[in-house]
């Protein structure tokens, strides 16, 4: 079997050639309309461009890939499993960043503390075939790019890196969102592309944030017995 780290590094190189090619949205007539300067847009559209590509390095490790990503707002966007991965399973988000200057990024939301999160072994995610705890990793795909809303279309997105990890690698200790209960990344370029984690590792990561979601209770948050 081999090891997660290699994995991720070849997976990193295969995603180098991921480019912004977007001009546009075609329609029927054959016009280009401009792409409206929305970076949630970008977001969903950079989903799109990665998603072949990590299919077509997947190929290469004769690693099967469901894509979950037509499940709105679930998790994981994809899981992996088979041939090298042994018996693991891992499941594998992708996300985005909007490159500030100065070393910071944007906070990646990196999924929920609460729900599924909270409950691991019984909430089910995504299509209701699996808990959190089914999967043994859980990846990170993130795309860290230079925002540029008054550009064409063309130029709005300029990558700054490209990033795969464990998620508890890129994962910080501040929730990523104020009015939903998302876990937030780190807004530190460097730290991300050196994979300065805030955490010891996946329990430690894990265990925080399980308090974090016990001492910030949502509506529906019910607490593990």
């Amino acid at each position: 079997m081999v090891g997660s780290e290699q994995l991720q590094v070849e997976l990193r190189k295969s995603l180098e050639s991921v480019k912004w090619n977007i001009v546009g949205s075609l329609t029927n007539d054959s016009r280009i309309i401009p792409m409206p300067p929305e970076s949630r847009i970008v977001t969903v559209l950079l989903q799109a461009l990665a998603v072949p590509k990590i299919v077509k390095w997947a190929k290469t490790r004769d690693v099967i890939v469901k894509d979950l990503v037509d499940v709105t707002r679930g998790y994981p966007d994809i899981e992996l499993s088979g041939s090298v991965l042994g018996s693991k399973l891992i499941a594998l988000d992708i996300k985005s960043a909007r490159y500030k200057g100065n070393d910071r990024v944007s906070r990646m939301t990196l999924g929920t503390y609460d729900g599924y999160f909270l409950h691991p072994n019984e909430k089910k995610l995504s299509r209701g075939e699996r808990c959190y705890n089914d999967y043994d990793e859980h990846w990170i795909v993130a795309f860290l790019y230079k925002w540029q809303p008054k550009k064409s279309t063309s130029e709005m997105v300029e990558f700054v890196e490209r990033i795969v990890a464990h998620k508890w690698q890129v994962a910080s200790k501040i929730s990523g969102s104020g009015d939903t209960a998302n876990m937030g990344g780190m807004s530190s370029l460097s730290a991300l592309q050196s994979l300065k984690s805030e955490f010891k590792d996946k329990n430690d990561f894990e265990k925080y944030w399980r308090q974090y979601a016990v001492e910030h209770p949502r509506k529906r948050t019910r607490a593990p017995k």
